[in-house]
């Protein structure tokens, strides 16, 4: 019995040799780009801390509420800079999704037409992360309660809760997969929400469970061996590239080691980029192509 998941990857490599080849500059920094917003986590955000319900602050006090000097006015002014960009990276990065699958099965890259289009997807699947996170969080701070308690109940914590702990985090993690590999692409291909694409796909999983495994199972193997060849190659070029440092740092110029070394780190940064930009779009095709047959 062949699975379409094994069957998958044959044409996802040959996808992959398709869209990148002959190379072009311009094709891979671009997918450089996307993989660079995508590829680090960014998509799964903290959940925003809520702010204090109105009425919390004691009007009793004349102080309470003017007590904001200008330097805690600055300090605020930063945090609010910064969480306004962590925020703006993190639907950067959820757009950017929409966009690398988008161009994997156009074999074309267009980054701006293609962000203000999945400008709102992006952010409904950014809404879905937050609650995602949330709900997990929430789950863990629930589990974790018993340990406050006496010894009695943190060794029945040991014994009961935490097996559940882990087949819950498993199961909320196959859930996120189903949502990143097949509901995302199929709100690309329909248009239809996050819900819609979810009410959809979930019954084709269910019916379809054995393929879904093999899939996870394949997509887990084939993401470690691709991360030991990244690693295979960035690895020499950093060594190389930092070779230099010490042979400035022997000749003792402090400064010059200092900008040989971020020399060093930038080289071998481009050259993570640069073996991501295959990595990453075979990984999208593999994910496309199982999509597409999965749902024929």
């Amino acid at each position: 019995m062949s699975f379409v998941a094994v069957d998958a990857i044959d044409e996802a490599a040959e996808r992959t040799k398709d869209f990148l080849l002959p190379f072009s500059l311009g094709t891979w920094v671009r997918l450089a780009v996307l993989g660079v917003l995508t590829g680090t986590g960014l998509s799964v955000p903290v959940p925003p801390v809520p702010s204090a319900p109105e009425g919390s602050v004691d009007m009793s006090t004349p102080t309470a509420a003017f007590s904001a000097g200008p330097t805690d006015l600055a300090v605020g002014g930063v945090l609010l800079l910064i969480l306004a960009v962590v925020a703006g990276v993190f639907l950067l990065s959820s757009i950017a999704e929409f966009v690398f699958y988008r161009s994997v099965a156009d074999k074309e890259v267009r980054l701006l037409p293609r962000f203000r289009q999945y400008f709102v997807p992006g952010l409904s699947y950014l809404a879905f992360n937050v609650f995602f996170v949330f709900v997990v969080l929430a789950g863990l701070a629930a589990a974790f309660l018993p340990l406050a308690l006496d010894g009695a109940a943190s060794a029945a914590f040991a014994v009961v809760w935490v097996p559940l702990l882990l087949i819950s985090v498993l199961a909320w993690g196959v859930f996120g997969t189903v949502v990143h590999d097949l509901v995302l692409p199929r709100m690309i291909e329909t248009g239809d929400g996050l819900l819609a694409s979810l009410r959809f796909v979930l019954p084709e999983v269910r019916s379809e469970w054995r393929e879904f495994a093999v899939y996870l199972v394949l997509k887990l193997a084939i993401g470690a061996v691709l991360g030991v060849v990244t690693l295979m190659v960035a690895v020499p070029v950093l060594v190389l590239a930092l070779i230099p440092t010490v042979v400035v740092a022997a000749i003792g110029s402090e400064i010059l080691a200092a900008i040989t070394i971020l020399i060093g780190l930038l080289v071998a940064g481009v050259a993570v980029v640069g073996v991501g930009v295959p990595v990453q779009t075979f990984v999208r095709s593999y994910t496309l192509v199982f999509y597409n047959e999965l749902t024929a």
